[in-house]
């Protein structure tokens, strides 16, 4: 059985989302950034014998999405022949991305872990439903009412579906609301110009 050796290790800094320094920092740039870093750390390496680049990745989503890793070692000046591949576990990506490089078939293998994920880039899509109200709070069975979502607290962006016309029931169903932002509690508004929806 081959021995498995760690020849190098950098990490990427942390910031504080949504207001940090590197919430505009897209998580491939941050990922080549490390292998960069690793690599520089250990000159005699010919980047060539580099076969294999893992990292572990919780949210696959935007521009951590796809196959990340072989995005990040492409920005990194890794030959074009040298493999990437991105594992998703969630939170155990990082880990899972560890056990596989302590046992490639060959060569060298480059890991990133934890896991490469921008939670201040992905969304985060939910699927509310909201009964429309008059104002003592009763429910109103009309159809047709457009009701619109927003962000009253907490932060973030909402894209995707914010707006829905209401059904015979009075309810507004969203099937693609998305909130992007630093991850943590917030608290959503539904209303219609005329009417209010909870």
């Amino acid at each position: 059985m081959r021995e498995a050796v760690i020849v190098s290790a950098v990490r990427t800094p942390v910031g504080k989302a949504p207001k940090g320094a590197l919430r505009a920092t897209r998580p491939d740039d941050l990922a080549a950034i490390a292998i960069q870093g690793a690599l520089g750390r250990v000159p005699n390496l010919d980047q060539k014998e580099v076969e294999d680049v893992i990292i572990g990745c919780a949210m696959p989503e935007a521009e951590q999405g796809m196959n990340v890793a072989r995005i990040a070692s492409l920005r990194a000046g890794l030959p074009i022949v040298s493999s990437a591949m991105t594992i998703n576990r969630f939170c155990s990506s990082g880990l899972q991305s560890i056990a596989l490089a302590a046992g490639p078939p060959s060569g060298i293998a480059l890991v990133t872990a934890p896991p490469s994920t921008a939670r201040s880039r992905v969304p985060l899509t939910v699927q509310p439903s909201v009964q429309l109200q008059d104002a003592s709070g009763n429910a109103l069975a009309q159809a047709g009412i457009e009701v619109k979502a927003s962000i009253v607290s907490g932060g973030g962006t909402l894209g995707g579906q914010t707006s829905v016309l209401t059904n015979g029931n009075g309810r507004a169903d969203f099937t693609d609301l998305a909130i992007t932002g630093a991850p943590g509690p917030r608290t959503l508004r539904f209303a219609s110009q005329s009417r209010r929806a909870r």
